[in-house]
């Protein structure tokens, strides 16, 4: 059978699902229109389950189709997308249409970035970095701000105003630390954790992460392109882009992970053991990377005459602000005397 003939199956359950994830950001974003009208819960489970539904049938296509080998991890995550679909459905139906609208907007992305239009797109941004660059950025605070505006990220359940979302955003990915609202009680836990994330994100370098998305969908760098981004986290000779992009995560999860240990021994002296590890987490991902974000109405005034919470967010401010290249050059220094015999200027 031709491949145009066997593949439009599968052409036309994606169509249904990109008109369908349209629905669904129409569905979460307009919940008072629509529940003038409608039921929204009803509507809401309907739609949570055409979308379980339309990823089954994608799922079954993939595997029909003899893709197994060559989207294996494409249906795994699929897979994975579909059982906690199945299990959020009864009592978070909402959630359920939010995770796989994540998915449909990955894929949209993914075919927009290095396939349409003949990867024109692609390499466009490969071949003109700081466009890459502020574009990145710009999708970044974008999808933080749709993220933000959710019902779900206020703890009121109300859609935040537009302007508000973007401006916390764009203060998050950019870490610097400025707020519109009291982080800790006008955001739900889900809004808290975009928060962080985005803080994370910002932390660790949009060029890093744009790059690591390339690799991970198996493209290939230009040389322009790995050229920036060892200008960009300060390195100045010849490096494996991947050895280096590896290093960055592994140091900074290591550092925020023994941060998060030395404030969890403070925070759950007043707090319950669930709330102190979360709480040491947050607060240990903002100060590394710089953010000045607090779920505290006080931010840390409460521990201002603790040692030990003190001397965490201040150890992890320093590290984040030394930057990666010193700590990992200053780490194979000390360890790896056969490697680096001295320090870079």
């Amino acid at each position: 059978m031709p491949k145009s003939i066997s593949s439009a199956p599968l052409r036309h359950i994606e169509l249904i699902a990109y008109l369908l994830a349209g629905w669904s950001f129409i569905v979460l974003f307009l919940e008072a229109i629509i529940s003038f009208y409608l039921n929204y819960p009803v509507v809401l489970f309907i739609t949570a389950g055409a979308n379980i539904l339309v990823l089954v049938f994608t799922i079954l296509n993939r595997i029909l189709l003899g893709e197994l080998k060559k989207s294996k991890y494409i249906i795994v995550f699929d897979l994975l997308m579909l059982l906690i679909g199945v299990l959020l459905l009864k009592n978070q139906a909402k959630f359920v249409v939010f995770f796989l609208l994540i998915r449909q907007t990955y894929f949209v992305l993914n075919f927009v970035i290095f396939h349409a239009f003949e990867g024109r797109f692609y390499k466009l941004l490969s071949t003109n970095p700081p466009v890459s660059l502020m574009l990145s950025f710009a999708g970044v605070i974008l999808i933080g701000t749709i993220l933000l505006m959710l019902p779900a990220s206020s703890t009121s359940g109300q859609v935040t105003h537009f302007i508000n979302a973007l401006f916390t955003s764009t203060s998050a990915t950019c870490v610097t630390g400025l707020v519109v609202f009291d982080t800790g009680s006008y955001f739900s836990t889900f809004g808290q954790f975009v928060i962080m994330l985005l803080i994370q994100i910002g932390g660790l370098g949009i060029m890093t992460i744009s790059t690591a998305f390339a690799i991970i969908l198996g493209q290939r760098l230009t040389l322009k392109l790995s050229n920036v981004l060892q200008k960009v986290v300060g390195e100045t000779q010849a490096i494996d882009v991947f050895s280096l992009l590896r290093s960055i995560v592994l140091v900074t999860f290591i550092i925020e992970f023994i941060g998060a240990i030395l404030l969890y021994t403070q925070f759950v002296k007043v707090l319950s053991p669930t709330d102190a590890m979360y709480n040491s987490i947050f607060h240990s991902v903002s100060a590394f990377c710089n953010a000045g974000f607090a779920l505290w109405s006080d931010s840390m005034m409460s521990f201002a005459f603790n040692p030990v919470v003190n001397l965490s967010i201040t150890l992890l401010i320093i590290f984040g602000g030394l930057g990666f290249t010193v700590l990992i050059e200053v780490f194979r220094y000390l360890f790896w005397q056969g490697k680096v015999k001295k320090l870079t200027l």
